[in-house]
């Protein structure tokens, strides 16, 4: 006999609520040390269990890719903004300089450079995540600066790869140090300094 299609399927329904889990943890990675946040804090704020967690996100390791992606998704997404604009490169500096001192995320620095910077804590799928931000990243200002030499906009003597790494580093360390309560016309004349090799 065929059931009935019209009856409930017998269980708990799931109530977890993938996106409060997923915020509230990439809020306490980015204000902590994302090593030491417990999933007992994460489960206890959320009011969720844990094996109701594991069952999401399959793993801490997996909880930690997820939120990741929502980082990439919600932040590093905007910094690839900046670079595939309409503004000249000169513009696209100066937006960069604004994102990372100016905008109301700067204070709580960069998830992405805190998470690779001690990447050695973490497990594959985590390490998976911090590698492909990295790529994009890397990608984007690469396309950024091969287009600025190309309109003789940039006529700087660095190799595209290490010149991309430099504006990732520099970009980091400016976010990193609006984390730390650093005076914030400091940390952007710093960052200012740090990016007039780019200017003509």
């Amino acid at each position: 006999m065929n059931a009935d299609p019209s009856r409930k399927r017998r269980g708990r329904p799931k109530t977890t609520d993938r996106k409060r889990i997923l915020d509230v943890t990439m809020d306490a990675y980015w204000t902590g040390d994302p090593a030491e946040v417990s999933v007992n804090s994460i489960c206890e704020q959320c009011e969720v269990s844990k094996p109701s967690l594991y069952r999401e996100f399959g793993s801490e390791d997996g909880l930690r890719r997820a939120v990741l992606d929502q980082y990439a998704d919600e932040v590093v997404a905007r910094i690839l903004a900046i670079l595939r604009s309409e503004e000249d490169f000169s513009g696209k500096l100066d937006a960069l300089i604004r994102f990372a001192c100016d905008d109301e995320l700067a204070g709580k620095g960069c998830l992405f450079v805190k998470m690779r910077s001690d990447r050695h804590r973490y497990g594959q799928e985590t390490l998976a995540g911090i590698a492909q931000i990295e790529t994009k990243m890397l990608s984007a200002f690469g396309s950024f600066l091969r287009h600025g030499r190309q309109r003789g906009e940039w006529r700087g003597a660095l190799s595209i790869t290490v010149a991309s790494r430099y504006l990732v580093a520099q970009i980091g360390l400016a976010l990193s140090q609006m984390a730390d309560g650093e005076d914030p016309a400091a940390v952007k004349a710093m960052l200012e300094t740090a990016l007039s090799v780019f200017r003509p």
